[in-house]
């Protein structure tokens, strides 16, 4: 698992093939604080998933994004 940084996040999609990353669009409908707080929160992850050719690794990327949990008192 590596981290990617915010503006290597294009470079690693024109590398990488195919790339898959659910849409910003997932936070709406969210006040605009907690979606902000959540964008800010979001980071791009990569995997290996094994090798394609001899030395050449393969990645696929993915992004975590944190989830609103709501704790009810019983």
């Amino acid at each position: 698992l590596a981290v990617v940084a915010p503006h290597d996040v294009s470079v690693f999609h024109s590398y990488t093939t195919p790339y898959k990353l659910p849409p910003w669009s997932v936070c709406s409908g969210l006040d605009s604080f907690t979606q902000e707080c959540m964008e800010e929160k979001s980071f791009f992850c990569r995997v290996s998933v094994g090798k394609h050719h001899e030395n050449e690794i393969r990645y696929q990327p993915f992004r975590m994004t944190p989830y609103l949990v709501k704790v009810q008192e019983q």
